[in-house]
C-alpha cells in the first residue's frame, strides 16, 4: 500500500485539531457558553 503514508495522514490530523482548537477558543472568546448573571 503506497497510496497514502499513515506518517502524513497524522499530521494532516494534528494540524486539524489544531485549527478546531483555535475556532473553538475564537469563539469562546465572542460566544461565552451559559451567560452567569449576577442577581441582586
Amino acid at each position: 500500500m503506497s497510496g497514502s503514508h499513515p506518517a502524513a495522514n497524522v499530521q494532516r490530523y494534528l494540524e486539524v485539531t489544531e485549527e478546531t482548537k483555535f475556532l473553538l477558543d475564537f469563539m469562546k472568546a465572542f460566544r461565552p457558553g451559559p451567560k452567569k448573571e449576577k442577581k441582586p
